[in-house]
């Protein structure tokens, strides 16, 4: 049987339509993971997205090196480096034959 999963966008579309998504994946059982903070406390199944709080700091940086004085074009792209991970704690499951791996994984992603 083929895996599947549900793996929506973060932007304002999912955001405001939110609980009807959510609602629709567990009725179809389908273990989703929400770009959106606050999905898992909605009753998502998780949500996994990049720390907001670091992406500024790093953004920061690059205004106080361009400050400086060095050229935007010199600066090297940077990726996030932390991300933030919640899972419901309910113990609830999203369907009952989805595996531990599934639902066990890392708290930090950095």
């Amino acid at each position: 049987m083929k895996r599947r999963e549900l793996i929506p966008s973060a932007d304002a579309f999912i955001y405001a339509n939110r609980k009807s998504i959510i609602g629709l994946a567990a009725r179809h059982r389908l273990p989703a993971i929400y770009g959106i903070p606050g999905a898992a406390a909605d009753g998502g199944l998780m949500y996994y997205c990049v720390d907001v709080v670091d992406s500024y700091r790093q953004a920061t940086d690059y205004v106080d090196r361009i400050l400086r004085g060095e050229k935007p074009a010199d600066l090297p792209v940077q990726q996030p480096t932390k991300f933030a991970h919640r899972q419901r704690q309910d113990g609830k499951r999203t369907r009952p034959d989805c595996s531990a791996d599934a639902a066990s994984g890392r708290r930090r992603g950095d």
